[in-house]
């Protein structure tokens, strides 16, 4: 296959000399041709610039070619945003990290040229380039169906849409304050300010798109981490509609073990389960420390739960911190009569699939869902929504029917889980699990 010419291989005109000038990385980021793919924190914290001009400083971005068709041909494949770094060929040969001009600074010449009202020499932009803001942003538990529901998304329309699953740069920028002072342990290392600046320019850049089709849709799912974070979310994006994703109590501390699910006792020598990523650490996140506080009052330390019991809780936590916003960004009226906006959905895995496409996307004005576009998400809904691709495959394995279909393991996931992951389960998750399904009934009235 052949791939257009690099932006850095090209010329350009000089808007001042007239005079045609090797074109670089830059142009290539302004077209859209390039993906911000990373972002590096300053080490000296995230500030507002000091010399008076707007923005902060010293935010770096990491941008390469990304070969989006691989997503559009089968999302299953490339299910995460390094699946498809990884199978996108000329991302190894255009990544550059743009050391001389500071993030904030670059977004700022990125919206000029959008507006076509930059007053610098770059190359033309192509045909059906835009900014599409977030459709869409998707919390969730980990291990529920998120990744499901991104790659649904994907395949709805995939010349109009894209689907962004788990990549790196938002999710560092909603961290970048707690990691900045974990790291210099100081509170003014970073502003609040040039935090939400942060967030909305990662998202801007981020939906440059090029593509003929219009409209286009751009969706984003969130590392699980990031849903403790919805809220700088919502103060940074307050106008872009987002879900929470989540699962029976016991179903997903079962997705978790996965050696409860085969019969065998935990392993201490094999992977440790994302929930216990954080176990043992000696850093614990607030919220962590305040719930455990809480439901078992006699502890002193996060350090002295079990593993079953502080999966538990941080699972808990990543779905209080989106029913905390959900309850602030919905009040309750007078006589506690309770509103939902219609901005912000809660969505049970046994929803799943069909709640996409049934109740979602006509809710998110995409305009007519016809039997193509469900025919499209159903065919992935019966495909494991991580069946990838070996490195340089292209796409082979998929063509010739070498998928791993998608089988209900929930009823085994209840008969096998011991009663250390019920007990945690109850302790932890069910006050949260509740919550959830209450809001989930509103959104149904």
């Amino acid at each position: 296959k052949k791939f257009r010419r690099r932006p850095d291989l090209l010329q350009k005109e000089d808007i001042v000399t007239h005079k045609k000038i090797p074109t670089n990385a830059f142009d290539g980021i302004m077209e859209g041709y390039l993906t911000l793919i990373d972002i590096i924190l300053p080490k000296e914290g995230l500030l507002l610039k000091d010399d008076g001009s707007d923005g902060y400083a010293g935010v770096q971005g990491v941008f390469c070619h990304i070969s989006w068709e691989r997503q559009q041909r089968d999302p299953s494949t490339v299910p995460m945003f390094r699946d498809l770094q990884q199978q996108s060929p000329l991302c190894r040969g255009t990544t550059v990290t743009m050391s001389n001009i500071d993030l904030h600074s670059l977004t700022k010449q990125a919206r000029d040229y959008d507006q076509n009202t930059h007053n610098f020499t770059a190359t033309a932009a192509k045909k059906g380039h835009q900014a599409s803001p977030p459709t869409a942003v998707v919390f969730h538990e980990t291990r529920c169906g998120s990744t499901l529901v991104s790659n649904l998304l994907a395949s709805s329309i995939p010349s109009k849409v894209r689907s962004y699953s788990e990549s790196s740069p938002p999710l560092t920028a909603l961290m970048a304050c707690e990691v900045l002072k974990k790291q210099g342990g100081n509170s003014n290392y970073c502003d609040p300010e040039a935090q939400t600046q942060l967030i909305q320019d990662v998202f801007y850049l981020m939906g440059r798109i090029t593509r003929p089709e219009r409209p286009q849709f751009v969706f984003y799912k969130i590392q699980s981490i990031g849903s403790r974070y919805i809220d700088l979310f919502t103060k940074a994006m307050p106008n872009v509609p987002w879900a929470f994703v989540f699962r029976d109590s016991v179903e997903i501390m079962m997705s978790h073990f996965k050696n409860y699910q085969k019969g065998e006792s935990l392993s201490a020598t094999g992977p440790r389960p994302v929930c216990l990523r954080a176990y043992g650490s000696k850093y614990q996140h607030p919220m962590m420390q305040e719930l455990v506080h809480t439901r078992i009052p006699h502890l002193h330390n996060v350090s002295q739960l079990s593993k079953e019991e502080y999966c538990a809780a941080h699972l808990a936590t990543l779905a209080q911190s989106a029913v905390n916003e959900y309850q602030r960004l919905n009040p309750k009226k007078k006589g506690n009569q309770k509103v939902h906006t219609r901005k912000q959905w809660f969505f049970n895995y046994d929803q799943l699939p069909h709640v996409i496409w049934e109740d979602w996307l006509p809710k998110l004005h995409m305009g007519y869902i016809s039997k193509d576009i469900v025919g499209r998400m159903q065919n992935v809904a019966n495909v494991y929504s991580k069946n990838r691709l070996p490195p340089g495959d292209g796409g082979a394995n998929a063509a010739n029917g070498a998928v791993e279909h998608w089988h209900e393991d929930s009823t085994m996931k209840q008969a096998r889980a011991p009663a250390s992951v019920r007990e945690a389960a109850n302790i932890f998750l069910e006050p949260v699990f509740k919550s959830m399904m209450d809001i989930q009934a509103l959104q149904q009235d």
